[in-house]
């Protein structure tokens, strides 16, 4: 039986989750890698088809049309749903404060697929940040213990103030956005967008798999999974506006590091789950320390690899102008 943890208010209606087994978040981290080495895939594949979409049309219904027509989209699409099938299994087995640190690793895979494709060379810069994004997340998790909390908060007790919080700063920032010429103030917005939707959307994401053990009709039932595809499906068409209102560069790394970090703080807020330090009885301070550090270190090293894998624009290596023959 999955016991309730003594944290949760026994006033709510919670559904518990047991704290996971070594074994399993071993399983649950597994899984979540490979969930991440087809959210790379997707990302690749959708860029470059993102790219094909004149700018006039980056926006609008007749944007996701144009989109579907590509096949390197549809294909980036079906990776998409593979690697978030794969991230519902892993949440089965662990935590969000487990999964979603590990789906950054995307970025590790992401880049040298994108090189490839853009036929340039892997610099120094991407393997240091790499090992750096690896070295964190194995600090966070060693030192940081995350531990599970609950499945499914109560919509009003829980859900609702994550509404409140981000609803209007998300509608403030769509609607700034419209009258704005493309740049990067307006693809920073719309990357800001897709980022805090797919972060929301990940943190859904558990409560829906928890719902499966109750049947389909269990899962119909539930709002969360409505919820769910409405986030995911807002952050895809507001992440691939993001790539034709300006520079990647300038739109891949606020996404990259806004999922996670929205999906883990709803995942402490809402959710409650908890970080447990390790072997820091006696020095409390030193080990909170050392997880601030790996969390900067985290959102530098993701930033920093997602303007490589941006810089693998195929509009600089297959348009770019030919030089005019002096008359």
């Amino acid at each position: 039986m999955r016991a309730k943890p003594a944290a949760v208010c026994q006033c709510l209606p919670v559904t518990p989750i047991l704290a996971a087994t070594t074994l399993e978040v071993l399983v649950g981290g597994g899984i979540a890698v490979f969930s991440a080495i087809f959210f790379a895939i997707a990302a690749v594949l959708q860029q470059r088809a993102a790219y094909t979409v004149p700018k006039e049309k980056a926006l609008g219904v007749g944007f996701v049309q144009l989109l579907f027509k590509r096949p390197e989209w549809v294909l980036g699409f079906a990776a998409d749903i593979v690697a978030l099938l794969l991230q519902a299994v892993a949440l089965a087995f662990a935590s969000l404060l487990v999964v979603q640190p590990l789906l950054v690793v995307s970025l590790v895979f992401a880049i040298p697929a994108g090189a490839w494709l853009a036929q340039r060379e892997l610099g120094p810069a991407d393997y240091i940040w790499g090992a750096v994004l690896v070295a964190s997340i194995v600090v966070f998790f060693v030192v940081g213990r995350p531990t599970a909390g609950v499945s499914n908060a109560p919509f009003f007790w829980g859900w609702a103030w994550t509404l409140i919080v981000l609803g209007p700063l998300t509608v403030t920032m769509i609607i700034a956005c419209i009258p704005m010429p493309k740049g990067p103030v307006r693809t920073l917005i719309l990357a800001t967008v897709a980022g805090i939707f797919f972060g929301v959307g990940g943190a859904l994401l558990i409560g829906v798999v928890a719902k499966l053990e109750e049947g389909i009709l269990g899962l119909v039932e539930h709002w969360g999974l409505y919820m769910f595809i409405a986030m995911m499906a807002a952050g895809q068409f507001y992440q691939n506006s993001s790539y034709e209102s300006g520079n990647v560069e300038e739109s891949l790394p606020a996404t990259t590091v806004l999922k996670p970090i929205v999906a883990m703080l709803i995942g402490i807020t809402v959710l409650q789950e908890t970080i447990r330090l390790r072997g820091f009885d006696r020095l409390p301070g030193l080990g909170w320390a050392l997880i601030g550090a790996s969390v900067t270190a985290m959102c530098i090293s993701t930033i920093m690899l997602a303007r490589s894998a941006a810089s693998s624009d195929p509009r600089q290596t297959v348009h770019s102008p030919r030089p005019q023959m002096e008359p």
